[in-house]
């Protein structure tokens, strides 16, 4: 199955939803809707460093329907991957302090806690 103009239209959408939500104005962010290749339905790929991201919409499902809950849920779990991204490449690069993991935990942490519990 492929997914249209419109399942884009959608996707964008909802990634500008959860940036928004989660405050990641740090980042420069590109979209884009082509065959990704690896039987996913969407990737994140960043620079760290530079803060710069390509949110991808594989333009080719064929193992699940695009249905808009799961166009959003997608877009939903590729926002997730940049909000985690330091996480990610501070492990992967293993020169990582316990304090800059600490830092990074509570980057997400804070997060959350003023999107779930916006006043206290």
């Amino acid at each position: 199955m492929k997914t249209t103009k419109k399942d884009f239209k959608l996707f964008k959408k909802e990634c500008t939803k959860w940036i928004d939500i989660f405050g990641l104005k740090d980042w420069a962010i590109d979209y884009e809707h082509e065959s990704i290749g690896l039987d996913i339905l969407a990737q994140t790929c960043g620079d760290t460093q530079n803060r710069h991201a390509f949110l991808q919409l594989d333009v080719a499902w064929d193992t699940y329907p695009s249905t808009p809950a799961l166009i959003k849920r997608s877009a939903f779990h590729e926002v997730c991957e940049l909000f985690l991204m330091d996480i990610r490449m501070g492990l992967l690069s293993r020169t990582i302090t316990e304090i800059q993991v600490d830092t990074m935990i509570h980057q997400v942490i804070r997060t959350l806690e003023n999107v779930l519990y916006p006043a206290y």
